[in-house]
């Protein structure tokens, strides 16, 4: 499930009608999807969240709580369904994605953060590791892993990270799973 409708103005400057239209993709998609598809059974039901549910989604608030809200329904969902759920986090990616405006504003996010797009066939290819992997839920980011870290208020990365850049899928909550990278 990949829907999701972009976000176009600060929280406080939007009505309550548009921001019940940021989260209906995502929130009514998904239960949707369970109650047309609940007498099917499936090998795996994924859904396509943003990195945003968990850093924010630049002062929107909407995109970020629909998105959220992903993680809860996959978490519930696994319990209820026979099959494998997942949610994946994911970062910006360089082609197609949700994004984040316009080049300028992008370009400042990344480079704030340390992160870098992410490239197709990574998103690809991590999707079909994180398809295999036990935990529901996965955080995926790209980029510089000092920077990242310290963006994200973890302190340094392990010694010895010598790599300029990773791709790292963190199954979540937080210290409960294991992590995985991928060389850039």
């Amino acid at each position: 499930h990949a829907a999701g409708l972009a976000s176009e103005e600060p929280l406080f400057a939007k009505s309550a009608a548009d921001f019940a239209c940021v989260l209906a993709p995502k929130v009514q998609g998904a239960q949707v999807l369970d109650e047309v598809l609940a007498p099917e059974s499936f090998d795996f039901v994924c859904y396509f969240s943003s990195s945003s549910a968990i850093l924010g989604d630049m002062g929107a608030g909407d995109y970020a709580i629909a998105n959220r809200f992903l993680m809860a329904y996959a978490h519930q969902r696994q319990t209820v369904y026979p099959g494998k759920t997942l949610v994946i986090q994911w970062p910006l990616w360089k082609e197609g994605g949700m994004g984040l405006g316009d080049d300028e504003q992008t370009h400042m996010y990344l480079a704030s953060s340390g992160q870098q797009a992410l490239e197709t066939e990574e998103g690809l290819a991590l999707f079909e590791r994180l398809l295999g992997q036990a935990s529901t839920q996965h955080l995926v980011l790209k980029g510089q892993p000092d920077r990242v870290h310290r963006f994200l208020g973890l302190g340094q990365t392990a010694a010895g990270e010598s790599s300029p850049e990773r791709l790292v899928a963190r199954n979540l909550p937080a210290g409960q799973g294991q992590r995985e990278e991928m060389k850039g």
